[in-house]
């Protein structure tokens, strides 16, 4: 955690059902040390063998920890597929309340990445997504990042995770200059935003 004197921050790491969100998160907390909150993390503590039946509850504890994270000045990394719009609110509050607002997205080519990735999960005991919820939020993840969060943001971070190479850097940004590094993914971000 920063020291006292520095400025907290958030660090929102999103993206759509079976994106690797999780992993990314792992490895990014050997980096830096915040507190990680999840709401899917928060479903499986309280209900491991059907996290379904308690997710209201557990995005209810969720929401009540970020705001409590908040008011102690707590840096944290929160992990969401930024499929709804409620989050946005959060994050203006702390952005109001002085936190550096940093926000990573890591997106897949398709809907049937995201299925697949989250059988493989499920086939190795991890957490499972209804197929029409995985639909349902695919496009919309993309579009709240972009169109919603992303300006709430000091800067953000847009990763692809569709290949065997991991985690691809593929543009960043801060305030309003955006920087591309790879082009091909950019160009497979943008054909999902058109995707309307």
């Amino acid at each position: 955690m920063p020291a006292p004197s520095q400025q907290p921050q958030i660090i929102l790491i999103g993206g759509p059902n079976g994106a690797g969100k999780t992993t990314f998160v792992r490895s990014f907390l050997r980096e830096i040390s915040c507190r990680y909150l999840s709401a899917d993390q928060i479903a499986y503590d309280l209900c491991p063998e059907d996290v379904a039946s308690v997710a209201v509850q557990a995005g209810r504890q969720f929401l009540l920890q970020i705001r409590k994270a908040r008011e102690n000045r707590e840096s944290v990394i929160v992990e969401s597929t930024l499929s709804g719009k409620g989050l946005a609110r959060e994050l203006r509050a702390f952005r109001a309340a002085g936190y550096e607002i940093r926000l990573v997205f890591i997106s897949l080519p398709s809907v049937r990445t995201s299925s697949a990735r989250v059988a493989l999960r499920v086939s190795k005991g991890g957490h499972d997504v209804p197929a029409q919820d995985i639909r349902r939020r695919f496009y919309r993840t993309h579009v709240n990042f972009w169109e919603l969060y992303r300006p709430i943001a000091h800067r953000w971070e847009l990763f692809y995770n569709g290949h065997q190479l991991g985690h691809q850097l593929v543009a960043r940004g801060k305030d309003r200059h955006t920087s591309v590094l790879k082009p091909i993914f950019w160009n497979t971000f943008w054909t999902i935003l058109d995707a309307d």
